[in-house]
Parts: structure tokens; sequence; C-alpha cells
């Protein structure tokens, strides 16, 4: 494969990646909304907020194998990883509701990080659109 072609593919995951990003951002703030609307107008219902989660669970397990076929800086291949381990985070805090309600109430405050996470490797992907892509 010649290195124009290895730059271009790179440059394609790259975009890939930052298109991916921002829709996970987008699910986020999905994900919130569908919270705020249990609380405040179909009140106690989470049947949508706890089924949506299922559709963005892996994708920044997706994001992180984008960044390795991009070739992107380790820094946002670490975010896509603690995106993921957020997620995570997020499944134990309301499973433990019963047992620890203090660490429950942690999971709003985790829905704040993984928005945060979440605006760092999409601003990172889309700032990578624009600078050059290494061959090697």
């Amino acid at each position: 494969m010649s290195d124009q072609s290895i730059v271009t593919l790179r440059k394609y995951f790259r975009g890939l990646l930052a298109g991916v990003a921002w829709l996970m951002l987008i699910c986020v703030i999905i994900q919130v909304l569908l919270a705020g609307i249990a609380l405040f107008v179909q009140i106690g219902k989470w049947d949508y907020h706890e089924s949506f989660i299922h559709y963005f669970t892996l994708v920044p397990l997706l994001m992180l194998f984008l960044s390795l076929l991009a070739k992107v800086p380790k820094g946002i291949k670490w975010h896509c990883l603690g995106l993921f381990l957020m997620i995570m985070l997020q499944y134990i805090t309301v499973s433990l509701s019963d047992a620890a309600p203090y660490l429950t109430a942690l999971h709003p405050v985790l829905a704040l990080v993984l928005f945060w996470e979440s605006l760092v490797i999409a601003q990172g992907a889309t700032k990578l659109l624009k600078s050059p892509v290494n061959k090697r």
C-alpha cells in the first residue's frame, strides 16, 4: 500500500471518528433529556432513559478502534477508553441503589463527566481533521 493510500485511509478514519464522537455527545445529551422527562414530565416513567443507553453503550469502543486506525494521539485513545469505563460505572451506580444509595447519587455527576469526556473527544477529533497525517 502506498504512502498516499495510508494517509488517505487515516484521514477517512479521523473523519469517521469525529463524526461518531459528535454522535456520542448527542446521545449523552438525549440521555440526560430523557432523565429530565422522567423527573419532570412523565414522572417515574424511566423506560426510555433505561433503554436508550443500550443503543450507545459500545460506541466508545468503536471510537477507540477508529482512533487506533486513525493514528490519533494517545490522549484521545485514553479518553475513548475512559468514556467506556464511565458508562460501565453508570451501570454499576444504578445497580447499587438499594445497597449503597449515596454511591447511586453519583449517577448524575457521572453524566456530567460523560458529557465532558464526549465533548473533549469530539473537539479533539475535529481539530485533527485540520492537521497533517503521519504516514508511519
